[in-house]
């Protein structure tokens, strides 16, 4: 019953910031809300902790594949906006993570599905415009190929 509760105040604290700051940076902000231990003084939050040992160009793609979760941009667009061709953005990805910066910015997106299977009870629908995925069977069938099982699966495993 706890659980529950939690959930529902988290819910609520997402729709807040979404009526206030659009439900991308809701969701952004999601995941610092959900933390089961106490935080230090100097505790940076986890959303501001990635990329930090990157590049400063693949920094600021990743926290742009962050800010843009669920918009339909194109890697090209992307790399457009921080000064670079998209070549020379994949060449960045491919030295820093041995992948392209489109895989990365789908793997960020399934990754961050997965993590909503296991902590709502959201759609699938919904789920897939979160990430900027066409429909909740394109949602179903690339996060099918990526972790071997469905989405009902996941939630039904996780229960």
């Amino acid at each position: 019953m706890k659980s529950i509760a939690r959930i529902s105040r988290i819910n609520l604290a997402v729709e807040l910031l979404a009526r206030h700051l659009g439900r991308t940076r809701a969701l952004k902000g999601l995941v610092d809300m959900l933390v089961d231990a106490s935080r230090a003084q100097g505790h940076r939050l986890s959303s501001l902790n990635e990329g930090t040992h990157a590049g400063r160009h693949v920094g600021r793609a990743i926290a742009l594949m962050h800010a843009q979760l669920a918009e339909k941009t194109s890697i090209t667009e992307l790399a457009a906006t921080i000064g670079l061709s998209r070549r020379q953005l994949d060449r960045l990805f491919h030295a820093q993570f041995g992948q392209s910066a489109h895989d990365y910015w789908q793997e960020m997106r399934l990754q961050h599905v997965r993590w909503r299977l296991q902590n709502s009870d959201h759609s699938l629908a919904l789920l897939a415009d979160e990430v900027g995925l066409q429909d909740a069977s394109y949602l179903c069938k690339v996060f099918q190929k990526r972790f071997g099982q469905s989405p009902d699966a996941l939630r039904k495993q996780q229960r």
